[in-house]
């Protein structure tokens, strides 16, 4: 497969090169979701397989996608470093430009530069005209959410379709969602956080139960009802990367408090090219002494609370007490290092292994989530950008 003139092969520490248009579309889309998790993304190139990462700022919400070598036309990396990793971090900002319209691309050359570890996007479109994106790193550490599924004792798989349906009645501009779920029912609810006697009359609240027979598949062993509350717009751009893919989405997920993990798949569930995964908090349900029930912000660890209580101090003392206490539980705790990727889905992760806790957190605190106004800049299909 050519390559694109310009940067000579020994400057390049990883290459991958993708043709067809059901290919591209699939890693533009992977960036565009990304891009609305957090503001950087992180790139580990391996032997085996290329991991794009990114974790929101208030490190509630990780996602981490793994192509295969499999999926590119073409898949190299260079060993005259000695190392067999290539990585890099760049702002979600500087990427999108080069990943709006896979219906005008030919072929797309992506690279990890040895000199500064600089990310190299080379669009060959089909007008046969060269677009060369030159996007500088980030001097961050690379992370990943380790969580293994194993641990859920809860599982489904749906269409994403049939939860973007049930989405479409909530208002777009919610900022967590609820999932309550028992042995018969599934239901969504609008979450609200410090809900009183004064305030429910005049908010608007959605309920929606369903049969889980819905559901491809549905299992829930336990009695009672098991409440998660996590982001709302998190969750949203998971359902449009499944329904892009067109594949069923998997759930797994025990109890409030401890994180819900949805994975896609492509094209299947064995041999895949392509798998997607994303850990969300969720928030802690107590029932209190009164016998009102209510949601516990602490940390899903200890060692995740002790990380956030400083940025949690700093802004109790210019903000008043509810915005302190708005967000999810962090998955700190969950953190480790993902700049020495062996090649192993993340999900595979033995169930025995503390992960290490990270010393930095690689993401600018001060930043939060992409906005949702952001969202109108969307990708398209083959239609030019405006200009």
């Amino acid at each position: 497969m050519g390559r694109p003139v310009g940067v000579e092969a020994s400057e390049r520490a990883f290459t991958s090169v993708l043709t067809g248009l059901a290919p591209l579309r699939a890693f533009f889309r992977v960036v565009w979701c990304g891009s609305k998790i957090g503001e950087s993304l992180s790139f580990t190139a391996s032997e085996e397989q290329l991991v794009v990462r990114s974790i929101n700022a208030t490190r509630s919400v990780a996602s981490e996608f793994c192509f295969s070598k499999l999926f590119f036309d073409d898949y190299v990396l260079a060993d005259s470093r000695g190392s067999k990793v290539a990585t890099s971090i760049a702002a979600a900002k500087f990427l999108l430009p080069a990943v709006k319209n896979p219906g005008l691309v030919k072929q797309l050359t992506f690279s990890l530069l040895v000199k500064d570890q600089v990310l190299l996007i080379e669009l060959l479109l089909k007008s046969d005209i060269l677009k060369r994106f030159h996007i500088p790193a980030e001097d961050s550490e690379i992370l990943r959410a380790v969580y293994n599924t194993d641990r859920c004792t809860c599982n489904a798989s749906v269409r994403p379709r049939f939860l973007s349906d049930i989405l479409s009645n909530f208002h777009g501009k919610l900022e967590e969602i609820k999932f309550a779920c028992s042995s018969s029912q599934f239901r969504v609810l609008s979450f609200v956080e410090d809900e009183d006697e004064n305030t429910m009359n005049v908010l608007l609240r959605t309920e929606i139960a369903v049969d889980v027979k819905e559901f491809e598949e549905y299992f829930f062993p336990k009695a009672g009802v098991v409440e998660l509350t996590f982001s709302f717009k998190a969750f949203r751009a998971i359902l449009e990367l499944a329904e892009g893919f067109d594949v069923p989405l998997r759930i797994f997920f025990d109890k409030g408090g401890l994180p819900i993990v949805f994975i896609i798949s492509y094209p299947g569930t064995v041999n895949q090219s392509f798998e997607a995964q994303f850990i969300l908090a969720t928030r802690q349900h107590i029932t209190d002494s009164a016998g009102s029930s209510r949601t516990d912000l602490q940390s899903t660890a200890e060692s995740g609370r002790k990380q956030n209580s400083l940025a949690e101090k700093a802004s109790a003392s210019t903000a008043p007490e509810s915005s302190t206490r708005r967000g999810n539980t962090s998955i700190a705790s969950f953190l480790t290092r993902g700049d020495n990727d062996d090649g192993s889905w993340n999900r595979a992760a033995n169930s025995n292994e503390t992960p290490a806790h990270a010393e930095k957190s690689g993401i600018d605190e001060s930043r939060g989530d992409r906005g949702d106004d952001e969202d109108d800049d969307e990708f398209v299909e083959g239609t030019p950008p405006p200009e």
